[in-house]
């Protein structure tokens, strides 16, 4: 049979199967649990692949290290690890449940035996986040010994007494109930019902109360949900939990914490929004009313309104322009209203746009966005606005900046003239003088290489100005830069990245003399920073051709080593260099060589 044929003939019969189906050109499992469960059925056909498979799934080593106040975890070793002193090494479950759960079940089916069980060591010396992935694999169904669930079982409730804190005592709890635990659900209720208990973690016991199905937890999500005391925020999260699963009562609670005056705003209009979800037709007025709220900030009534708008009520509209026209209501909430009102398709709010962006009182940012949104919706009027706003002296430097080059953005020459005169204005700062020379060049005008000339020698600018200045120059091919680029980059008061762009744009420049930079920077960085930047000083050494590159990279501090990104960069350098990469030296005794690497004591 041809080759062409048959494989038409397979990807056929695979997709009439039922587990794959076509995407992107390939075909793919239906659920992503049907790629586990076979993966896993796959690798327990070798007996000895499938235990390194298990071992490398349970293989999560942690150091045991002091906590940190005011932290669930504390930042440190996680609640039931008991380290005999710090340092020492403890285990942490797998990251993935569900793909180690049926590793555990085909390893089960196939009859492997492990000679050290990871599930055991978990539930003996796994400390809380062991006892949950144990709870979690029976949850899941998967086939666990039985001294393994009773040993987590015994564990986790021991973590429910009360000298624990509320976080851990309720975490444990929700896992003993998920490990089918009879006394799970009596502990959890108890803690719903402790009004000692911070109201989050009350509400959370409620929803497993739920989530395992028991009657009294959708009862206790009513009281939550009603109590005055309880944040408007948690009060909200409990009638969307019962919304989730269908209970009629939930649309009553929404409105009642939508039209309470004692709810903060922020929840009332996406608690009104959630009943008209729902199908409430008293949802609507509801939102109306909170448009119309004298107590209500402005910002949420125009959330009110937009939500009115979007659900086809002429109300929005009219409540959104009534925003936009209050003088009395700041600048910035009125240009959002305007903008709403632009979305639900009234003409009005590009009038509105129009003459918010003129506004001479209103802050620069405000009228900056009303241009931004006019140019949205290719209104030719944002010309006007951006050009008034960039002319205008008394507006932001950095506004008046922004607002020339989005007249750029729109093609308008005028901007040319605007920028050359901002970075030229010895009465603004260093900063936006540099980002107006810099805009120029990029539309291409030829006065800018000049002015970025004159920026990167100006006394009035800081040192870090000037340093991009002249960046920026170089970046044009312009040579002058190269002098300015190696004597700004060696001041003391030069930020690290800074001082790395200025070696990269020395490069670019093809200077001589950026080795002898690059070799100089180690010795001035902050050895108490550490960013991935720091690699790009020995990768540019190493593409000079420079064989010290090595030694600078090894002189970079230890934390940019770890991990599979930074690593593979490591390697390159060294294999452009010549060097063969070479992982950290083994420490004296280290289990990585097999052997020990000092003379054994007569004592040991």
């Amino acid at each position: 049979m041809p080759e062409g044929d048959w494989r038409a003939f397979l990807d056929t019969a695979a997709r009439r199967g039922g587990l794959l189906i076509p995407r992107g050109g390939d075909l793919v499992f239906l659920h992503q649990t049907l790629l586990e469960h076979l993966a896993a059925r796959h690798v327990l056909r070798d007996p000895k692949e499938g235990a390194r498979a298990i071992r490398r799934a349970f293989h999560q080593p942690r150091r045991c290290r002091p906590a940190v106040p005011m932290s669930v975890y504390a930042r440190g070793t996680p609640p039931g690890v008991r380290p005999r002193a710090w340092g020492l090494r403890y285990w942490a479950p797998p990251a993935d449940s569900s793909s180690t759960g049926f590793l555990l079940d085909a390893a089960h089916d196939a009859g492997l035996g492990l000679r050290r069980s990871p599930l055991r060591r978990l539930a003996s010396r796994g400390g809380l986040p062991g006892w949950e992935f144990v709870a979690a694999q029976a949850h899941m169904g998967t086939r666990l010994p039985d001294d393994v669930v009773a040993t987590a079982a015994g564990h986790l409730h021991a973590y429910t007494g009360p000298e624990f804190s509320a976080r851990i005592r309720t975490q444990a709890a929700e896992a003993l109930t998920r490990l089918g635990d009879p006394r799970g659900p009596d502990l959890l209720y108890g803690f719903a019902v402790d009004a000692s208990c911070p109201e989050f973690d009350r509400f959370r016991v409620a929803g497993a109360l739920v989530e395992h199905g028991d009657p009294r937890g959708p009862a206790w999500l009513v009281v939550v949900s009603k109590d005055p005391d309880v944040s408007s925020k948690v009060r909200r999260d409990a009638a969307a939990a019962l919304a989730t699963i269908g209970d009629p009562r939930a649309a009553g609670l929404f409105l009642a914490i939508a039209l309470a005056g004692s709810s903060s705003g922020r929840d009332r209009v996406p608690a009104a929004e959630s009943a008209a979800e729902l199908g409430d037709p008293r949802a609507l007025d509801a939102l109306y009313a909170l448009c119309l709220a004298p107590d209500m900030p402005a910002a949420y009534r125009v959330a009110a309104a937009e939500a009115l708008a979007t659900r086809g009520d002429p109300r929005g509209p009219a409540s959104l322009l009534s925003v936009s026209l209050d003088v009395n209501v700041q600048q910035a909430v009125r240009v959002r209203a305007a903008g709403a009102l632009v979305s639900a398709g009234d003409p009005r709010g590009a009038d509105r746009l129009h003459a918010l962006g003129l506004s001479s009182g209103g802050p620069g940012q405000a009228r900056l966005e009303a241009g931004v949104a006019l140019a949205g919706i290719g209104d030719p009027r944002a010309a006007e606005v951006f050009h008034s706003l960039a002319a205008n002296r008394g507006e932001g430097q950095h506004d008046r900046v922004r607002a020339a080059k989005q007249l750029a953005a729109l093609g308008d020459h005028r901007s040319h003239g605007l920028l050359l005169a901002l970075s030229r204005d010895p009465g603004i700062s260093g900063s936006p003088r540099v980002e107006a020379a810099t805009a120029l060049a990029a539309l291409d005008e030829p006065a800018a290489a000049e002015q970025l000339h004159a920026l990167t020698w100006a006394r009035a600018l800081s040192t870090r100005d000037q340093l991009a200045a002249a960046v920026a120059l170089a970046c044009l091919g312009d040579r002058r830069a190269a002098h300015a680029l190696h004597l700004l980059a060696l001041c003391p008061e030069v930020p690290d990245p800074s001082r790395v762009n200025a070696a990269r744009a020395l490069v670019g420049l093809g200077d001589p003399h950026a080795a002898g930079l690059l070799r100089a920077l180690p010795a001035l960085l902050d050895p108490n920073t550490f960013g991935d930047y720091l690699l790009d000083v020995p990768r540019l050494l190493a593409g000079l051709g420079d064989a010290r590159a090595a030694e600078l990279l090894a002189a970079l501090p230890a934390p940019l080593w770890p991990g599979e990104q930074t690593s593979n960069l490591v390697r390159g350098i060294l294999e452009e260099v010549g060097r063969p990469p070479r992982g950290p030296r083994p420490r004296r005794g280290s289990r990585r060589t097999g052997r020990r690497t000092g003379p054994r004591s007569p004592s040991t």
